[in-house]
């Protein structure tokens, strides 16, 4: 018979095989805190570009003269998609929250999709510790938001969003990334790690934006018409595709689990709403 080797005693070799398979910050924070030989085989989790990260406001011209803004800049915030779902649980379900970290060590949950903190009423009593080991949790997407911050202000308006929507891409090894963002008026823009100010993509065009998403190291965006832009690392567009039907009030990009990526449209015809899925890729 043979005996059994306890999970503190694995190869070192292992363990550092098993870390760099994990590329999620809640699988490393899970691993690290098995004991105290796994901790020491791998490191912490390491985002890349570190959030909060501070970036150029605004992304144009017009509003850096009133006497309001000076000194403000946006606020690069990331946050996490969590899926949780009880151990003990015999039934099916799961919820999805969004976790937002403040870079001090605090954590704000948002309903992940109006992006509103969730606040715990005083009749209902929380734990002042909450053990992670009793949930099964797992990270489904990354997202980021820009935030106002106005040195001038005591209290920051974080309601008003100057940013529709925001996507990251980022090169660990060269330490370098790129930030692309959609404006209030629905402009596409973006900066680098080595630039100081934002750059509108396709000026010449007049182009308006609904969505962007980083896919496969690259851009891809969907303008009002229906348009699937696609930029390569110099921000030219590689790829253009045209849809046929340009009656739709509403338009998204979606990176389905396997990979592909899809184009939904939502068109309103005589009162009744009909989503429409095209495969972009």
């Amino acid at each position: 018979m043979v005996g059994r080797i306890p999970w503190a005693d694995l190869p070192k070799e292992l363990l550092e095989r098993i870390a760099k398979s994990l590329d999620t910050e809640i699988d490393v924070s899970r691993f690290r805190a098995v004991c105290n030989s796994w901790r020491s085989s791998t490191t912490p989790f390491n985002k890349f570009p570190r959030t909060p990260l501070k970036l150029p406001f605004p992304f144009g011209p017009g509003e850096t003269s009133h006497p309001k803004h000076r000194g403000a800049y946006f606020n690069l915030t990331e946050r996490t998609v969590c899926r949780v779902q009880l151990i003990k649980s015999k039934e099916p379900t799961f919820w999805l929250v969004k976790v937002e970290s403040s870079g001090e060590g605090k954590l704000r949950v948002l309903n992940p999709v109006s992006d509103h903190q969730i606040k715990i009423l005083p009749e209902f009593r929380v734990p002042k510790v909450l053990n992670t080991s009793d949930f099964h949790v797992s990270e489904v997407c990354k997202a980021y938001t820009l935030r106002y911050v106005n040195p001038s202000k005591a209290k920051q308006n974080d309601d008003y969003k100057y940013a529709k929507k925001v996507v990251v891409s980022a090169d660990i090894e060269k330490d370098k990334y790129v930030v692309m963002a959609i404006d209030d008026g629905n402009k596409l823009w973006y900066i680098r790690s080595s630039e100081e100010k934002w750059t509108m993509a396709r000026r010449e065009y007049d182009n308006k934006f609904l969505d962007v998403v980083n896919y496969k190291g690259q851009f891809n965006a969907i303008d009002v018409w229906g348009g699937t832009w696609t930029f390569d690392s110099s921000f030219e567009v590689t790829k253009i595709t045209f849809n046929i039907y340009h009656g739709a009030s509403k338009r998204h990009l979606l990176e389905l689990y396997e990979g592909e990526l899809f184009l939904i449209e939502e068109v309103t015809d005589k009162n009744l709403r009909v989503c429409t899925c095209y495969d972009i890729y």
